[in-house]
């Protein structure tokens, strides 16, 4: 139902990554362990520097560690971070006034989503 975007996969993998290395990698030794493409990584890895989730170090030893505040971040906090806040309220077929009197998915979608949103919440980073 739920399908993360590649962006969020990124942060992801690679959160968990810096997390079970516990060490500095590089844009390029990220993209290659989590089969991805290195210009993507660096994009994602901006925005999570960004919300200090990651630190960055430059140079020629540089590359990225996480930071106490990216092991204590839930899966959720980082699909908002990469792809905004969820809209997990809103019709599963995109249509602004129902056509039915009532939903035809007998909130069913908005209950799953809601349990699906919660569960995100609870798994942090450190706990993977």
């Amino acid at each position: 139902m739920y399908k993360f975007s590649e962006s969020v996969s990124i942060a992801l993998h690679g959160l968990v990554l810096l997390k079970k290395n516990d060490e500095r990698l590089n844009v390029k030794e990220i993209a290659f362990k989590i089969s991805s493409f290195a210009n993507t990584v660096a994009k994602v890895f901006q925005i999570l520097s960004k919300y200090e989730l990651v630190e960055s170090v430059r140079g020629s030893k540089g590359g990225f560690l996480i930071t106490k505040k990216g092991m204590d971040s839930s899966f959720l906090d980082v699909i908002e971070i990469i792809d905004g806040i969820s809209n997990s309220g809103n019709c599963p077929v995109n249509k602004s006034v129902c056509p039915f009197e009532k939903c035809f998915l007998n909130k069913d979608f908005f209950r799953i989503n809601k349990d699906l949103k919660d569960y995100f919440k609870n798994i942090k980073i450190k706990q993977v």
